[in-house]
């Protein structure tokens, strides 16, 4: 059985400032795990998430792409696994404050691998330059992409299903699509570039186990948040 998609991915406005106000949101009793994606600009390198709690409890995997070269965004995920479902409430830090965003999508999934993703990677660029990443797969890994832009909601790419939109404060518009991976590779690309990100991971089955999952790659202008 192959990660699904369950209930519907919540679209967060946050207040401004560096640590807005934690929200509720609605975890479906059937999901197995709770994915934040989100984005932020602000003029300066190196920024991003600073602390995230679910139902009190930091998350089991991170991932950020921080602010890069003073016009790219930063953007992230945080997973959740086996979280308390109901309404539960979600609270962020940034380590600085937005001037776009901060925009958020939370995504819910049912029968995944609740140890680790298979991979996971981001990209992020300026004006209309492209962003696209290319993550690790096997054949039925859930795919989930998050493609942010400015003043520029993105659009779908050909064969991926929308799941989730929003319109954020400042600027910052997002969509949250899907994909079942058909092979060892997805390519994930970005729709409408303007001053835009993406971000996607690769989720396996529950039966697939950790031990043979690569870790997700790293280099110079990620960092993994400590979990």
């Amino acid at each position: 059985m192959s990660a699904t998609p369950t209930g519907t991915p919540t679209a967060i406005t946050w207040a401004s400032g560096a640590n807005p106000a934690g929200q509720s949101i609605p975890i479906p009793s059937d999901a197995t795990a709770v994915y934040m994606f989100w984005t932020f600009w602000n003029s300066g390198n190196g920024h991003g998430l600073a602390s995230v709690t679910l139902a009190g409890n930091a998350p089991n995997q991170t991932f950020e792409l921080a602010t890069t070269n003073d016009a790219e965004t930063a953007t992230g995920v945080a997973a959740w696994y086996n979280p308390a479902t109901g309404s539960q409430t979600l609270d962020p830090a940034w380590d600085a404050s937005p001037a776009e965003g901060p925009t958020t999508i939370v995504a819910y999934v049912k029968d995944g691998d609740t140890t680790a993703w298979r991979d996971a990677d981001a990209d992020a660029a300026q004006s209309s330059n492209a962003v696209t990443v290319t993550l690790t797969t096997a054949s039925g890994d859930l795919v989930l992409k998050y493609n942010q832009g400015f003043d520029t909601l993105p659009g779908t790419s050909a064969g991926w299903t929308s799941a989730q939109t929003t319109t954020e404060q400042n600027g910052e518009d997002a969509q949250l699509t899907y994909i079942a991976a058909a092979g060892s590779t997805q390519v994930c690309d970005g729709e409408n570039e303007n001053y835009s990100s993406v971000l996607a991971i690769a989720i396996p089955a529950a039966a697939a186990g950790s031990a043979s999952l690569p870790p997700p790659r790293r280099n110079s202008m990620r960092r993994h948040l400590a979990r």
